[in-house]
């Protein structure tokens, strides 16, 4: 789904909406939107079944918005992104030399200059589920459209699981190097792997229905 349609604020209107749950109307202005900006916003995305109104009358008529169950889930995924990015940046990056080492593999993740430019421009949306194969991509590139696409675990021509990039169709564009990078990716793939759970803090590769990990004690998600 392309967010851009929805504006710039797109974005906040959605996580505020998820954050309130129903506001009126008028609300949005304490996330400093002027009315014509979210106005329109909100129309596209009741329009999308995103959003959804009521009207009470109360001395005055007063107009409530609120997340439809779709909506909930965008916003959700919008905001885990967000977490998701912020919560890298207080993870270790990879080696000068451009290597990071999956379950025992060599991964080749080093950027051109102007494709780590642009990679503080990606918003990764994590999964939950042990069993996802793919992630969530937001590219909002200054001067370009925002668009939103997938990776996916895929087998390359040599039989490996690999991060497959669906608007490159590519193994190793930048998008896939950069997602690379997210210890949740890596975590994902292995646990795609092996249909099990992997040990956050260990890498011990756990049964699927595990609830701790066997070598360390950790409680597994």
């Amino acid at each position: 789904m392309d967010i851009s349609k929805y504006g710039k604020h797109g974005s906040s209107i959605l996580i505020y909406l998820l954050e309130k749950g129903e506001i009126p109307i008028t609300d949005f202005s304490k996330i400093h939107i002027g009315p014509t900006t979210y106005y329109r916003s909100l129309a596209n995305l009741e329009k999308d079944g995103l959003v959804k109104r009521r009207e009470i009358i109360n001395k005055r008529k007063i107009v409530l918005y609120s997340l439809t169950d779709k909506g909930k889930s965008f916003a959700q995924g919008l905001k885990d992104a967000e977490n998701a990015v912020e919560g890298k940046q207080k993870e270790p990056r990879e080696s000068s030399e451009g290597i990071i080492h999956v379950d025992g593999e060599e991964i080749n993740v080093k950027l051109e200059p102007e494709e780590r430019k642009n990679s503080k421009y990606l918003k990764i949306l994590i999964h939950s589920n042990v069993l996802d194969d793919h992630i969530s991509v937001e590219e909002a590139i200054p001067g370009k459209p925002t668009r939103i696409f997938n990776i996916y675990i895929r087998q390359n021509g040599h039989g490996y699981f690999r991060l497959w990039c669906e608007v490159d169709n590519s193994f190793d564009c930048w998008h896939v190097k950069e997602a690379w990078t997210y210890p949740a990716v890596q975590k994902m793939m292995m646990e795609y792997k092996y249909k099990a759970k992997v040990c956050p803090y260990c890498k011990t590769v756990n049964d699927l229905d595990a609830d701790y990990c066997k070598h360390c004690g950790a409680k597994l998600e």
